[in-house]
């Protein structure tokens, strides 16, 4: 038969995980005993602030096991169930398994109970603790912040407070410190129930979000963007961003309003809106009735159960980029049609010298396909003498210097052209060498042009033979500084003034022409024959000494008296005069000896 329970009052039984079955058994063993109520916990569910409460509202409080050790024994025999003491000693049972430092103290806000974990946070053994004040363990700045809250206590108020504690190892934890007055049967506080639990973690998470918010919301407040959100309705719940300034709106102005009615008329903006109601992310380019064009990116936003509530917006303002990409392209456009429409051929090599881009007109200067020159190392379009050339070219481009050079080219056909190349060089905006741009032109005609004046600049243009200002040059440069001898001749055409009077000027520049003829065939390569004008020539002969000179006198001489033998028609009569200058002499005073010597056989001759 079961004893009937003499414990007075409410009785609470803590288990760890009871189930249904053993809930059921408890309340039955409890019944069987006369206890009633009783309140059954689960010891890992309860809640802090809920286990003090029920420790402070019921007298007997027991663990499972407790239990079942005091209405079941060996023997099957119940004994009394010995009531638990009040006060610290209650506690005892339950509260050391629990991770909140857990405290009972008196009006004299002694401690009279602590739990196992109160004593490991602060190093202490439970001797040093218990009889001890809280102003002793805690510290006195710790102590002065609580005294508000302890005196609430004592008066019969729950409350807390955030308060910063000092571990054993020394570092200061924030801590939330509970009081739970413990009431007499009379109503009288007696003392207060103290749970200390160690926040800091939780206070530095919230920090860190905090600052994260603010972070965030600092980054959106100052970047030209603009985020939203629309309810299921299309309604305004968020409105923020620096890029509202440029639609002349306040961050918050728009939320209440409905998209459908502040964007009427505007159907691309509401379509995408629609879209992502439907739940669909994307990106759109959108631009509103003032002319502003966002890059938005859509999405719809759902809760923490996955279930759509709205739409997420978040525009950028690209007004100003996309007007300049426009611009771009129609400048790029109109380049492309100049570039692709003039005579020049332009090139652009890369750092290797591989062909990236011609126009067409490359093919009417190169003779080739653009097709088969694209990928090609420009190199290989060029003979080998040129490539030379080419290379120390583009050593240049390497070193940021621009420079016009002209190279021989080949046709396909294997006729040589000659082009003008204008290369600049390309780098990247870190400075890396990406190869060079050039514009050729086929300057073959201008060459010829230009060596047909050259040649006119410096040769007699009825005799073919080099001018006197040709002459007058070389003579300088060879006055400086000779070191050999150099022979001089003057020779004059007898007679050309009595031709062009009885034959006319044609036959007198006839008789020019075989004058040249006759002074080419007797002179050496590199002797230099010049007609000075009307009926003068000059012959500079170097390296030539005065015997020398005289030989060659003497075959011109000869040649003449062969040629009149020929042509007794139209003799020539030729009056030469020599001289010799030694090294370092003067050529002009020279010059003016063979002058005087011909001047000597012309009298002689009248």
């Amino acid at each position: 038969m079961f004893y009937q329970s003499t414990l007075p009052g409410n009785v609470v039984v803590l288990a760890d995980s009871p189930n249904l079955e053993q809930d059921h058994q408890l309340h039955f063993m409890a019944v069987a005993t006369g206890i009633s109520p009783i309140c059954i916990y689960r010891q890992d569910q309860i809640d802090p602030n809920r286990l003090l409460q029920v420790i402070a509202e019921h007298r007997h409080i027991l663990t499972l096991d407790g239990w079942i050790d005091q209405l079941a024994e060996d023997s099957r025999t119940l004994e009394e169930i010995p009531e638990f003491l009040n006060g610290p000693a209650r506690f005892r049972l339950v509260t050391n398994s629990i991770p909140y430092l857990l405290a009972y103290l008196d009006r004299d806000v002694t401690y009279r109970f602590i739990n196992d974990p109160f004593c490991q946070w602060f190093g202490l053994p439970r001797s040093a603790i218990l009889g001890h004040r809280m102003r002793e363990i805690i510290g006195e700045t710790a102590f002065e912040n609580a005294r508000p809250h302890i005196q609430l206590a004592l008066a019969g108020h729950k409350t807390s407070l955030i308060n910063h504690i000092r571990h054993a190892d020394g570092s200061i934890h924030i801590a939330r410190l509970t009081y739970i007055p413990d009431r007499q049967p009379d109503g009288q506080v007696r003392g207060f129930i103290s749970s200390i639990d160690d926040i800091t973690r939780q206070v530095e998470m919230e920090e860190q979000l905090r600052q994260s918010e603010h972070r965030l919301r600092t980054v959106i407040t100052n970047i030209p963007i603009v985020v939203f959100t629309l309810d299921k309705d299309g309604i305004f719940t968020l409105s923020e961003g620096k890029g509202l300034q440029t639609l002349g709106l306040e961050p918050g102005q728009m939320v209440g309003q409905s998209v459908f009615e502040v964007y009427r008329g505007n159907e691309s903006l509401l379509d995408c809106v629609r879209r992502a109601s439907s739940g669909e992310s994307f990106r759109d380019l959108v631009g509103d009735l003032d002319g502003h064009i966002f890059d938005t990116w859509y999405s719809p936003l759902v809760d923490g159960q996955g279930q759509q509530q709205g739409v997420l917006g978040i525009a950028a303002d690209v007004t100003e980029r996309t007007q300049t990409e426009l611009a771009l392209k129609n400048s790029e456009e109109r380049y492309r049609a100049l570039v692709e429409n003039q005579d020049e051929a332009v090139l652009i090599v890369d750092a290797e010298l591989r062909i990236e881009y011609l126009n067409l007109a490359a093919e009417g200067v190169l003779r080739r396909p653009v097709s088969q020159m694209i990928d090609q190392k420009l190199t290989d379009l060029f003979p080998p003498e040129q490539r030379a050339i080419l290379l120390e070219q583009f050593d240049a481009r390497k070193k940021n210097e621009r420079s016009t050079y002209e190279l021989s080219y080949l046709l396909p056909a294997g006729d040589q052209v000659h082009l003008l190349i204008t290369a600049t060089p390309r780098f990247d905006p870190n400075g890396k060498f990406q190869g060079s741009f050039a514009v050729i032109r086929d300057i073959t005609e201008r060459k010829l042009v230009e060596e047909d004046l050259r040649y006119r600049s410096t040769h007699d243009a009825l005799t073919g033979l080099h001018n006197r200002f040709f002459f007058e040059e070389e003579l300088s440069r060879l006055e400086e500084n000779h070191r050999q001898s150099i022979s001089m001749l003057m020779v004059d055409l007898d007679g050309l003034k009595k031709i062009n009077d009885t034959r006319g000027h044609f036959a007198g520049d006839e008789a020019l022409r075989l004058v040249a003829q006759l002074l080419r065939a007797c002179l050496r390569g590199e002797d230099l024959v010049a007609r000075l004008g009307g009926d003068e020539f000059a012959v500079l002969l170097p390296n030539t000494r005065s015997a020398e000179m005289e030989r060659i006198i003497a075959r011109m001489r000869r040649m003449i008296r062969k040629f009149n033998q020929r042509r007794p028609e139209m003799p020539i009569s030729l009056s030469i005069g020599g001289a010799t200058a030694l090294p370092g002499a003067s050529l002009r005073r020279a010059l003016e000896k063979a002058d005087q010597q011909l001047y000597e056989e012309k009298k002689q001759k009248i």
